[in-house]
């Protein structure tokens, strides 16, 4: 698999970072784990590829929309 994988807990903390997303980001899975995912950790960024706010996180809002 070519892509990365990651896992946050409903407290949007890291569980899971798996060799993948090591491989395109740089970011050991040891250093990850028990983080606090932002987007600005991986520099995320939308369709128009302008920078995504930690404040406007898909993630978060998945998570608390369910």
């Amino acid at each position: 698999m070519h892509e990365g994988v990651i896992f946050v807990d409903m407290n949007l903390q890291i569980v899971l970072w798996d060799r993948g997303i090591e491989r395109l980001t740089g970011i050991s899975g040891g250093s990850a784990i028990h983080q606090r995912w932002l987007p600005s950790l991986l520099e995320m960024r939308d369709e128009r590829d302008e920078e995504i706010p930690d404040e406007s996180c898909p993630v978060r809002y998945a998570s608390r929309s369910g």
